[in-house]
């Protein structure tokens, strides 16, 4: 089986699973509890939180909140980091559960940048909007995870402190973590959501960095882990091989993305070398991780499923979207009603070789020769 669906979720690295089952194994102890065995567990807690702090280049005062995945803290960020009768800006582009999320807050003014045509924030509306409003809390994602289209976070937290240095800026970097770098010094963020499942670590694990004085209203209650920020027995096994696997995919950031880099552009050369008919949704040199591309003439679930035959597993989209009949990115960029049926999502992973690039776009023009035929 090739799996090119990588953005949507990855397989659980070795060195991942192995962790995950030694912790399992001998740090089993609930770690509020104050005998060795929990204080042991609470050691590994710690550890595990000031390698991922270290991954990126937080300070030592800074704190991260482990929760149950990206989800919950983005939900987190929204709901803890605002107030009542807040003013909140976001984008058209961003992870369901930031822009559902924000269209929930019932008692603040939420407003939403779009997009331009490569799958980046507006920046001409974006300082328009943050000339004419004073902004409590901003989130933006980092990359993309349809497109692929990175946005300059630097850039975007400059001009909204300037306006307002009370501003609070998240930045949802799930797809960016692990991949490129992600460096809460540079950014100049308050705070960012991160995943273990997209970097080749367990399921149901994520965590929520805030910067040193950014003050969180808790929005999980109970027995006041997670310096009372998230209640909730820690889920030490995840986190554990959570730490291990950013630890792994920081040390080796270069050398994976060059790799993948590669197979990206084996698949486009190949589809110019056939002068093959397709749409870069975005921009060549987004993240090297998504590939999205539209397909006039075809439809992309049709084509999934003809490429599913071949053992061959891709995307339409986000996966948290996929049983949606619009894609609201994708329309957001411009894309006619064609181009929006006929996207696929190509996202690579470590695992992924040259090899199956090469085979994959082959079969890819295979099967889109036929259907435009019919």
């Amino acid at each position: 089986m090739i799996y090119f669906d990588n953005a949507s979720t990855t397989k659980i690295s070795n060195l991942g699973l192995e962790s995950y089952i030694k912790a399992s194994k001998e740090s089993y102890f609930n770690c509020s509890s104050l005998h060795k065995g929990g204080l042991q567990s609470n050691r590994e807690l710690n550890k595990a939180r000031n390698i991922i702090l270290e991954s990126i280049n937080a300070q030592f005062n800074d704190n991260l909140i482990f929760c149950s995945g990206a989800t919950e803290a983005n939900n987190m960020a929204l709901f803890g980091l605002t107030k009542n009768k807040s003013r909140v800006l976001t984008s058209v582009g961003e992870h369901p559960s930031i822009y559902n999320t924000a269209k929930a807050l019932k008692n603040s003014i939420v407003d939403f940048v779009p997009l331009n045509s490569q799958g980046q924030v507006d920046i001409d509306k974006y300082c328009q909007m943050i000339n004419d409003n004073d902004y409590d809390f901003i989130s933006i994602m980092y990359v993309n995870n349809e497109t692929g289209a990175i946005n300059d976070i630097p850039r975007l937290v400059e001009i909204a402190k300037s306006k307002n240095a009370k501003t609070i800026f998240h930045s949802d970097c799930v797809q960016a973590f692990g991949k490129i770098n992600v460096l809460v010094d540079n950014m100049g963020v308050d705070a960012i959501s991160l995943s273990a499942h997209k970097i080749n670590g367990p399921k149901g694990i994520g965590a929520l960095y805030l910067k040193n004085g950014i003050h969180l209203n808790p929005i999980v209650y109970g027995g006041g882990q997670e310096n009372g920020l998230r209640s909730g027995t820690e889920n030490l096994p995840a986190i554990v091989a959570f730490a291990n696997v950013a630890q792994d995919k920081i040390s080796n950031l270069k050398q994976n993305y060059n790799n993948v880099l590669e197979i990206k552009n084996t698949i486009l050369k190949i589809f110019d070398d056939k002068n093959f008919d397709y749409k870069i949704n975005g921009y060549k040199d987004g993240s090297p991780y998504i590939l999205s591309i539209s397909l006039v003439g075809v439809k992309g679930e049709v084509l999934l499923h003809l490429l599913e035959m071949d053992d061959i597993l891709i995307g339409t989209g986000s996966a948290c979207s996929s049983k949606s009949s619009d894609n609201r990115i994708l329309s957001s960029m411009g894309n006619s009603k064609e181009e929006v049926a006929g996207n696929i999502r190509l996202s690579f992973g470590v695992d992924n070789t040259k090899e199956e690039a090469e085979y994959v776009a082959n079969k890819i023009i295979e099967h889109c020769s036929y259907l435009r035929s019919l």
